[in-house]
């Protein structure tokens, strides 16, 4: 892995990356939504580049910014979960509902959180349970006053989900209505009241 420390060299790693992908600075530039004179000046190695314009055009490229996510409490609380759940979904998940509901309230109960560049778990979870775990980990940074990271919103899936399956109309009803929005966005219904019950 390649480290960056000038604008020069972040340049000279997207031009060598673009050209690696076969695209113009026109094509990269429509990818990452930015002019092609950002694409040029950023290639160039300009300095003065918008943080915000820049982590787009590297992203489109396919590049990822890494910071040492290591001994920060979150990540790890996340990475462990995410984790657990990869090997328990499909063998017994409703053991795995039960660790993503003790991860919820593990954050929820933590008084040393601040914000961080908290980062996406390497572990890829089925679209359902993908959603599930997005949208409860930005439930409770929500909760605790903490910016959900962009990785926590996930696309909605095509039918409503429900993990804890309410056994009567009058509780689907009752599930829908308790649902976080973070949940309900994506198309997944879990009671609040149920996805903190693991404390």
């Amino acid at each position: 892995m390649d480290t960056i420390e000038t604008a020069r060299e972040a340049g000279m790693q997207l031009r060598h990356l673009r050209s690696q992908r076969g695209l113009t600075q026109q094509q990269l530039a429509d990818d990452a939504g930015v002019s092609r004179k950002f694409v040029a000046d950023f290639e160039s190695g300009h300095e003065r580049a918008e943080l915000g314009k820049a982590l787009q055009l590297m992203q489109a490229a396919g590049l990822t910014v890494l910071t040492d996510r290591k001994n920060h409490p979150l990540q790890n609380i996340v990475d462990a979960c995410a984790h657990s759940l990869s090997e328990e979904i499909g063998k017994d998940d409703e053991f795995a509902l039960r660790l993503l509901m003790k991860t919820v309230a593990s954050i929820l109960r933590r008084d040393d959180l601040h914000d961080a560049l908290l980062t996406e778990p390497p572990e890829r979870l089925p679209p359902k349970w993908d959603r599930l775990f997005k949208g409860s980990i930005a439930y409770a940074l929500r909760k605790q006053g903490l910016q959900p990271p962009a990785w926590t919103r996930a696309a909605k899936l095509r039918s409503e989900w429900y993990p804890a399956n309410p056994s009567t109309s009058a509780y689907t009803e009752l599930t829908k209505k308790q649902t976080p929005p973070e949940l309900s966005r994506v198309n997944v219904f879990l009671r609040e009241k149920t996805l903190i019950a693991g404390g």
